[in-house]
């Protein structure tokens, strides 16, 4: 099977993912980026993060809307945070993080932490949209 992952996002943050050097894009899916810099308190629960990007992911074939999940990856356990539950659908992608520590943690422009993936098995190929105003 073969996907289509679109992701929509504005000029400034699809350059960020058109020019940075260590996005992974795989056949499962791709690397997140965070577009902002971001201060998490301590102790935040549940801190929402704008992603600042929309997503969409359509089999090839049928042009069916394929469901799709979000990892973290292996770096964040380095740090304080815990992905706890990420926001796809109407509307841009969000973040949750918990910061677990009793100290702030910045997340700077351009770090990578979690991704997205397919849940059926299959190739996925890769669009990013340069759109002022998304409609998914």
């Amino acid at each position: 099977m073969s996907f289509a992952l679109k992701i929509y996002a504005n000029k400034d943050v699809s350059e960020l993912y058109r020019n940075h050097d260590g996005i992974t894009f795989h056949n499962e899916g791709i690397d997140l980026v965070f577009p902002d810099d971001v201060t998490i308190p301590p102790r935040a629960g549940n801190f929402a993060i704008n992603m600042k990007i929309r997503i969409s992911m359509l089999d090839m074939n049928t042009h069916e809307i394929i469901p799709c999940i979000t990892i973290a990856k292996s770096n964040i356990f380095w740090t304080p945070l815990k992905v706890s539950q990420i926001k796809i659908g109407d509307g841009d992608v969000i973040v949750f993080v918990d910061n677990w520590e009793d100290y702030e943690f910045k997340i700077k422009r351009g770090q990578i932490f979690t991704q997205i993936l397919s849940v059926i098995p299959g190739s996925i190929f890769v669009t990013i949209c340069c759109c002022e105003t998304a409609k998914l």
